[in-house]
């Protein structure tokens, strides 16, 4: 993801949050995120992802509810901002295409 914030000269540093929803078919619950074939078809199976702020996937990146962070700091914010997934090996579903739509917040 890019992201570009940068204080006008003479103003004070910024401050910025990153969050990131829950996703189009989680019914609201970050630990559900689920990714849904494309096209239809697949028997109904979803397929589990999260995202994450720690390459580990041990912090999932979502509003700061739900035991959720969100990435914040103070300053300049220019470049590229890590985004990390993982999808749970064996889960049941067919071969395809597989999507879900997130909505990233950027407020400073």
């Amino acid at each position: 993801m890019l992201v570009d914030c940068t204080a006008l000269p003479n103003a004070n540093e910024i401050r910025y949050t990153i969050q990131i929803d829950a996703g189009q078919f989680s019914k609201g619950i970050f630990s559900y995120r689920r990714m849904m074939r494309v096209g239809g078809g697949g028997g109904g199976y979803p397929l589990s992802y999260n995202i994450y702020i720690d390459s580990a996937g041990t912090q999932i990146w979502g509003d700061g509810t739900q035991g959720t962070l969100i990435q914040s700091g103070i300053g300049n914010v220019v470049g590229e901002m890590i985004v990390y997934g993982r999808t749970p090996a064996r889960q049941k579903v067919q071969p395809g295409t597989y999507a879900d739509a997130v909505t990233v917040r950027l407020d400073f």
